[in-house]
């Protein structure tokens, strides 16, 4: 008797990669999302993710917007924006293939070596962070909303929620959540 596999884990976006990219586009509550698998191989799994622009009821008038989605058998996955050449506010620098000095490429977090998009604040309570236990469909909607947000900060200049803080504070302590409503929400 095999493992039973759930969909939106890690495991079944890398063992059933083409069953998960099929699940993601027609079986999660994201409204305009397609997913289609890029490349797979037995240790990690490239998905392209296609977003619709926002209902026209809002007015927005924002793009489509693409990602892809690379999921490995170590870490959480990393979002990379795809299409036209435009500024990022949240996104990581892509870090060189070598380790810094005392630390090997495991200690290196995946999303720093491809540049991938911050989606929340590492030092975050855990309930206002991602982790694989809320499934790979719950990130594909926290990138939607990452990638629409990052558009109305293109436009206005202004983030469109509470802007997660980024490094780290003088006494190295985490930042503070400054909207107690995100601590009760979650």
């Amino acid at each position: 008797m095999g493992t039973l596999m759930v969909a939106g884990s890690r495991e079944y976006a890398l063992r059933r990669t083409a069953e998960c990219a099929e699940w993601l586009s027609l079986e999660i509550n994201v409204v305009g999302c397609h997913v289609s698998v890029v490349a797979s191989e037995r240790d990690v799994a490239l998905f392209r993710v296609d977003f619709e622009p926002p209902p026209k009821e809002s007015r927005l008038n924002f793009p489509a917007e693409s990602a892809h989605v690379l999921v490995a058998v170590f870490g959480d996955p990393v979002a990379t924006p795809i299409g036209p050449d435009r500024p990022w506010r949240h996104i990581y620098a892509r870090a060189p293939l070598i380790a810094p000095p005392g630390q090997t490429m495991a200690h290196v977090p995946l999303v720093e070596l491809v540049g991938g998009l911050c989606l929340w604040y590492p030092d975050d309570p855990p309930q206002l962070r991602w982790n694989w236990r809320n499934g790979l469909d719950e990130f594909v909607r926290i990138l939607q909303r990452h990638l629409w947000f990052e558009e109305s900060w293109r436009r206005t200049g202004d983030w469109p929620v509470e802007e997660a803080p980024h490094g780290h504070r003088p006494d190295n302590t985490p930042h503070p959540v400054l909207d107690q409503r995100l601590l009760k929400a979650s």
